[in-house]
Protein backbone atom coordinates (compact mmCIF):
# COMPACT_ATOMS: atom_id res chain seq x y z
CA UNK A 1 0.00 0.00 0.00
CA UNK A 2 1.25 3.51 -0.80
CA UNK A 3 1.79 5.97 1.86
CA UNK A 4 0.75 9.28 1.93
CA UNK A 5 0.64 8.65 -2.15
CA UNK A 6 4.07 7.58 -2.35
CA UNK A 7 6.48 4.83 -2.01
CA UNK A 8 4.74 1.67 -0.78
CA UNK A 9 5.06 1.50 2.80
CA UNK A 10 7.54 -1.57 2.77
CA UNK A 11 9.69 0.21 0.44
CA UNK A 12 9.56 2.93 2.99
CA UNK A 13 10.51 0.34 5.38
CA UNK A 14 13.53 -1.31 3.66
CA UNK A 15 14.92 2.13 2.78
CA UNK A 16 15.37 3.07 6.61
CA UNK A 17 16.97 -0.65 7.32
CA UNK A 18 19.68 0.14 4.66
CA UNK A 19 20.40 3.27 6.71
CA UNK A 20 22.03 0.80 9.69
CA UNK A 21 25.38 -0.24 9.79
CA UNK A 22 25.04 -3.32 10.51
CA UNK A 23 22.06 -4.91 8.25
CA UNK A 24 23.73 -6.83 5.64
CA UNK A 25 20.94 -8.49 4.07
CA UNK A 26 17.27 -8.22 4.33
CA UNK A 27 14.96 -11.45 4.22
CA UNK A 28 11.38 -10.85 3.32
CA UNK A 29 9.56 -13.45 5.17
CA UNK A 30 5.79 -14.44 4.06
CA UNK A 31 3.85 -17.85 3.26
CA UNK A 32 3.48 -18.74 0.12
CA UNK A 33 -0.14 -18.24 -0.13
CA UNK A 34 -1.65 -16.53 -3.17
CA UNK A 35 -3.16 -13.58 -0.75
CA UNK A 36 0.82 -12.85 -0.62
CA UNK A 37 1.67 -12.96 -4.11
CA UNK A 38 1.75 -8.75 -4.09
CA UNK A 39 4.33 -8.88 -1.16
CA UNK A 40 6.58 -11.44 -3.58
CA UNK A 41 5.82 -9.54 -6.68
CA UNK A 42 7.44 -6.08 -4.65
CA UNK A 43 10.28 -8.08 -3.08
CA UNK A 44 11.38 -9.12 -6.64
CA UNK A 45 10.83 -5.35 -7.90
CA UNK A 46 13.30 -4.07 -5.23
CA UNK A 47 15.52 -7.63 -5.92
CA UNK A 48 15.02 -8.10 -2.26
CA UNK A 49 15.43 -11.72 -1.24
CA UNK A 50 12.01 -13.38 0.04
CA UNK A 51 11.28 -16.93 1.83
CA UNK A 52 7.41 -17.91 0.65
CA UNK A 53 7.41 -20.57 3.59
CA UNK A 54 4.71 -23.89 3.99
CA UNK A 55 4.68 -23.09 7.56
CA UNK A 56 1.42 -22.06 9.01
CA UNK A 57 0.14 -18.63 9.21
CA UNK A 58 0.59 -17.75 12.82
CA UNK A 59 4.48 -19.72 13.12
CA UNK A 60 5.86 -16.53 12.85
CA UNK A 61 8.83 -17.90 14.64
CA UNK A 62 9.85 -20.44 12.13
CA UNK A 63 9.59 -18.14 9.66
CA UNK A 64 12.13 -16.39 10.94
CA UNK A 65 14.23 -19.44 11.75
CA UNK A 66 14.17 -20.31 8.00
CA UNK A 67 15.30 -16.78 7.31
CA UNK A 68 18.15 -16.52 9.61
CA UNK A 69 19.13 -20.01 7.89
CA UNK A 70 18.89 -18.52 4.59
CA UNK A 71 21.61 -16.06 4.75
CA UNK A 72 23.74 -17.50 8.34
CA UNK A 73 22.74 -14.69 10.20
CA UNK A 74 24.54 -14.65 13.99
CA UNK A 75 21.98 -11.68 14.50
CA UNK A 76 18.56 -10.76 13.45
CA UNK A 77 16.86 -7.45 13.60
CA UNK A 78 12.46 -8.30 13.84
CA UNK A 79 10.93 -5.68 11.12
CA UNK A 80 7.31 -6.05 10.96
CA UNK A 81 5.96 -4.41 8.13
CA UNK A 82 3.91 -2.44 10.21
CA UNK A 83 6.43 -0.44 11.15
CA UNK A 84 7.58 1.39 8.40
CA UNK A 85 9.48 3.89 10.45
CA UNK A 86 12.05 1.72 12.04
CA UNK A 87 14.68 4.55 13.52
CA UNK A 88 18.38 3.01 12.05
CA UNK A 89 20.02 4.46 15.03
CA UNK A 90 17.86 2.95 17.25
CA UNK A 91 18.34 -0.38 15.51
CA UNK A 92 22.41 -0.10 15.82
CA UNK A 93 22.54 0.95 19.06
CA UNK A 94 20.48 -1.92 20.35
CA UNK A 95 22.41 -4.05 17.79
CA UNK A 96 25.86 -2.81 20.19
CA UNK A 97 23.71 -3.43 23.40
CA UNK A 98 23.26 -6.97 22.28
CA UNK A 99 26.44 -7.48 21.79
CA UNK A 100 28.25 -5.58 24.37
CA UNK A 101 26.20 -7.53 27.32
CA UNK A 102 26.00 -10.60 25.61
CA UNK A 103 22.36 -10.71 25.31
CA UNK A 104 20.29 -12.73 24.00
CA UNK A 105 18.30 -10.31 23.17
CA UNK A 106 17.55 -6.63 23.39
CA UNK A 107 14.15 -5.12 22.89
CA UNK A 108 12.57 -1.67 22.09
CA UNK A 109 8.85 -2.30 22.66
CA UNK A 110 6.94 0.35 24.37
CA UNK A 111 5.96 -1.78 27.10
CA UNK A 112 9.80 -1.87 28.54
CA UNK A 113 11.19 1.14 26.98
CA UNK A 114 8.26 3.83 26.96
CA UNK A 115 9.72 4.71 23.89
CA UNK A 116 6.49 5.01 21.04
CA UNK A 117 5.33 1.71 19.23
CA UNK A 118 7.43 1.53 15.95
CA UNK A 119 10.78 2.82 16.41
CA UNK A 120 12.23 -0.67 17.61
CA UNK A 121 11.25 -4.10 17.26
CA UNK A 122 13.17 -6.66 19.06
CA UNK A 123 17.24 -7.68 18.03
CA UNK A 124 17.81 -11.26 18.88
CA UNK A 125 20.94 -14.10 18.26
CA UNK A 126 20.02 -16.49 15.86
CA UNK A 127 20.89 -18.92 19.12
CA UNK A 128 17.98 -17.70 20.86
CA UNK A 129 15.89 -18.13 17.83
CA UNK A 130 16.87 -21.65 18.04
CA UNK A 131 16.25 -22.49 21.64
CA UNK A 132 12.64 -20.59 21.54
CA UNK A 133 11.93 -23.10 18.80
CA UNK A 134 13.23 -25.97 20.50
CA UNK A 135 10.88 -25.48 23.84
CA UNK A 136 7.90 -25.27 20.51
CA UNK A 137 5.92 -22.40 22.71
CA UNK A 138 2.24 -22.19 21.88
CA UNK A 139 2.94 -18.52 21.25
CA UNK A 140 4.84 -18.30 17.85
CA UNK A 141 2.97 -16.09 16.29
CA UNK A 142 4.55 -13.24 18.72
CA UNK A 143 8.24 -14.54 18.50
CA UNK A 144 9.44 -13.35 21.50
CA UNK A 145 6.80 -13.75 24.22
CA UNK A 146 8.38 -16.72 25.48
CA UNK A 147 11.68 -14.81 26.11
CA UNK A 148 9.89 -11.91 28.33
CA UNK A 149 7.48 -14.26 30.46
CA UNK A 150 9.45 -17.34 30.45
CA UNK A 151 13.23 -18.38 31.84
CA UNK A 152 16.24 -18.75 30.96
CA UNK A 153 16.71 -15.81 28.39
CA UNK A 154 19.18 -12.80 28.96
CA UNK A 155 17.40 -9.82 27.35
CA UNK A 156 17.27 -5.93 28.26
CA UNK A 157 15.20 -3.01 26.80
CA UNK A 158 17.23 -0.76 25.04
CA UNK A 159 18.19 2.12 27.42
CA UNK A 160 16.71 5.54 26.81
CA UNK A 161 20.67 6.88 27.33
CA UNK A 162 21.70 5.05 24.00
CA UNK A 163 19.23 6.54 21.80
CA UNK A 164 19.66 10.39 20.59
CA UNK A 165 17.91 13.08 22.51
CA UNK A 166 15.40 13.64 20.05
CA UNK A 167 13.88 10.38 20.12
CA UNK A 168 14.72 9.92 24.04
CA UNK A 169 12.40 12.83 24.49
CA UNK A 170 9.14 11.02 22.80
CA UNK A 171 9.47 8.58 25.82
CA UNK A 172 6.04 8.39 27.49
CA UNK A 173 4.49 10.16 24.93
CA UNK A 174 1.14 9.55 23.12
CA UNK A 175 2.43 8.95 19.73
CA UNK A 176 3.13 6.03 17.97
CA UNK A 177 4.57 5.05 14.47
CA UNK A 178 2.95 1.62 13.92
CA UNK A 179 0.80 1.43 10.83
CA UNK A 180 -2.22 -0.80 11.88
CA UNK A 181 -5.25 0.81 10.93
CA UNK A 182 -7.02 3.33 8.35
CA UNK A 183 -6.73 6.10 10.65
CA UNK A 184 -2.84 5.52 11.01
CA UNK A 185 -2.52 6.07 7.77
CA UNK A 186 -3.93 9.38 7.57
CA UNK A 187 -1.83 9.88 11.08
CA UNK A 188 1.19 8.80 10.57
CA UNK A 189 2.39 11.53 7.52
CA UNK A 190 1.64 14.29 10.41
CA UNK A 191 3.86 13.59 13.08
CA UNK A 192 7.21 12.22 10.70
CA UNK A 193 8.69 15.47 11.65
CA UNK A 194 9.40 14.33 15.02
CA UNK A 195 11.11 11.61 13.62
CA UNK A 196 13.22 14.44 11.06
CA UNK A 197 12.43 12.81 7.83
CA UNK A 198 10.21 12.54 4.74
CA UNK A 199 8.48 9.80 3.27
CA UNK A 200 10.64 9.29 0.04
CA UNK A 201 8.88 9.34 -3.57
CA UNK A 202 8.22 6.07 -5.21
CA UNK A 203 11.23 4.58 -7.38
Amino acid sequence: MPLAGRSPTLSVLTARLRMTRYIKSIEVLTTSRSVDEPIRKWATSEDLHFVASDLPVEDVLGRFQEGARCNGADIVVRANGDSPFLDPQCIDSAVDYLIENNLDCVTGKAKYTGLPAGLLGDVFTSCCLTRLSRRYPRDREHVTTEIFEGDGFRWESLPLDRVRPSIAALSGSQVHFTLDTSWDRDYLPSVLHLLDLEIPSEK
